[in-house]
């Protein structure tokens, strides 16, 4: 079962008294759990609220809840997902790739719990303003290995399906390949350039080139 559901009845403290504490990922999912379990309590309320005002019809109670039932279920799934990243850190035996992944960890729970107004109310604002800042960090250790990161996907340039997202780090080559067979410049020039485009062109300006123009002094 999952923990925040084995008790309902009593609301798990919030472990989490410094930013770094947010920095710690036991902490964090600790924290989610606690945000889950009181989303799910505060839906439950409002429940047996609507089942009242609607003599007992649970269709229509559940319909006026949707949007609160659809906020706990995003947390739920939010939390599993750090819950079940968290579990497989312990068996990385890489140091620096499991210190790499923990960042990331971190950054999954700490970039949702920031983007989410639903926290608003579940958690004091001075710990989301601490889960800002403990972002900012984990951010400043997270951008050395992003590239790395990305690349342990391991996307085969097919899928990617991006001029610049290639293995062999050739962007410009790339790019100038990939618009020299779209089907846009298959024409010189392209369909429509002189209704369109043509009529705005300052020529004049264009023909000079990269020249800057001189430097003019004010006395």
């Amino acid at each position: 079962m999952v923990p925040y559901l084995a008790n309902l009845g009593r609301v798990m403290p919030m472990q989490v008294n410094s930013e770094k504490d947010l920095q710690n990922v036991e902490a964090l999912v600790d924290l989610w759990m606690y945000g889950c379990q009181k989303a799910l309590i505060n839906a439950g309320k409002l429940f047996q609220q609507k089942m009242a005002a609607t003599a007992g019809d649970r269709t229509k109670a559940i319909n006026l809840l949707a949007v609160e039932l659809m906020n706990v279920v995003r947390f739920h799934t939010l939390f599993t997902f750090l819950n079940q990243f968290a579990k497989v850190l312990p068996n990385v035996s890489d140091d620096p790739c499991r210190g790499a992944l923990e960042d990331l960890c971190l950054m999954f729970g700490l970039s949702h719990l920031v983007d989410d107004s639903n926290w608003i109310g579940l958690i004091p604002q001075k710990t989301i303003t601490m889960a800002k800042s403990s972002m900012v960090t984990v951010m400043q250790r997270l951008r050395p290995n992003a590239v790395a990161l990305v690349d342990a996907f391991d996307f085969p340039d097919r899928v990617l399906g991006s001029a610049i997202g290639n293995y062999d780090g050739n962007i410009y080559e790339r790019l100038f390949e990939a618009a020299q067979r779209s089907s846009l410049n298959q024409i010189d020039p392209f369909d429509g350039y002189e209704e369109v485009l043509q009529p705005y062109l300052d020529r004049d300006l264009l023909a000079k080139g990269n020249v800057l123009p001189p430097r003019t002094t004010k006395l």
